[in-house]
């Protein structure tokens, strides 16, 4: 999320009018102090480690359906 605010902070820059420089500028400093966590349905968090997890439990899978296909 720090990407996004910094993003928007930029675009601060370009920002013609006065009030939407102030909607952006406050929007940008929510984002850049706020921890925003995406769970599934709060049982685990949706992060890179899951992700992670997820893709080396997939490998494990396949290389025993390939073991198990040679026997």
């Amino acid at each position: 999320m720090e990407k996004t605010g910094n993003i928007v902070h930029n675009v601060l820059s370009c920002a013609i009018g006065k009030e939407a420089r102030s909607e952006l500028k406050q929007f940008s400093l929510q984002i850049l102090h706020r921890k925003i966590r995406f769970t599934a349905n709060g049982y685990f968090t949706l992060d890179n480690s899951f992700l992670y997890s997820v893709r080396i439990l997939r490998i494990m899978f396949e290389i025993c359906l390939m073991r198990r296909r040679e026997n």
